[in-house]
């Protein structure tokens, strides 16, 4: 099928973007610069070059726990500035799972919520706003279990367990008609 001119530096960058190579994306950038302008796709060139520069940077949470903000810019090929500010970016959208300690000279340390699910449903941020809540409703149910423990051991204290009132007859005219009221209940636990 016959491509219509111009395509033809489109699938030169999407082969470079495809094989994760940015230095092959910035030479075919730099070959067709002037199409990309007059097609006002300069955007998604850049866009390409973020992605790239970001699976790098993703890739590298794959191999170390902890890493120098520099050895990371000089891994992926970008300057430290650049690889704290995409690294703060990934961090605030969920992408990676990560802190930086600039007392310690710049080291990241990687989490492993970012690890744990290859499948992109979740990311790392959304996991663990959900164990905060889910701690959260811990805590509540805690209190709620210490203070009816607490209501039991007064009761007991001030004269033990008061026997439940019986249901019988409810729900009949007390003739005793085989009707249900005359079944006892069981108490009801709490």
């Amino acid at each position: 099928r016959p491509l219509r001119p111009g395509a033809e530096d489109y699938l030169e960058l999407a082969e470079a973007v495809s094989k994760f190579d940015r230095a092959a994306v910035e030479a075919v950038l730099q070959k067709n610069v002037e199409q990309y302008a007059k097609d006002s796709n300069m955007g998604l060139v850049r866009q390409a070059i973020g992605a790239i520069k970001r699976h790098h940077i993703r890739r590298l949470t794959h191999t170390y726990l902890t890493l120098s903000i520099s050895d990371m810019a000089a891994t992926v090929g970008i300057d430290v500035d650049e690889a704290e500010h995409t690294l703060l970016s990934m961090i605030e959208n969920g992408e990676l799972v990560a802190t930086i300690s600039h007392q310690d000279g710049g080291m990241v340390t990687f989490g492993t919520a970012g690890r744990a699910d290859k499948s992109g449903s979740t990311s790392g941020v959304q996991r663990l706003a959900q164990l905060d809540s889910l701690i959260d409703a811990s805590v509540e149910l805690n209190g709620r279990i210490h203070r009816l423990t607490e209501s039991l051991v007064a009761r007991q204290a001030k004269g033990g367990k008061k026997k439940p009132k019986s249901k019988q007859g409810e729900g009949s005219s007390g003739t005793g008609g085989g009707g249900m009221g005359s079944l006892q209940q069981p108490p009801r636990r709490w």
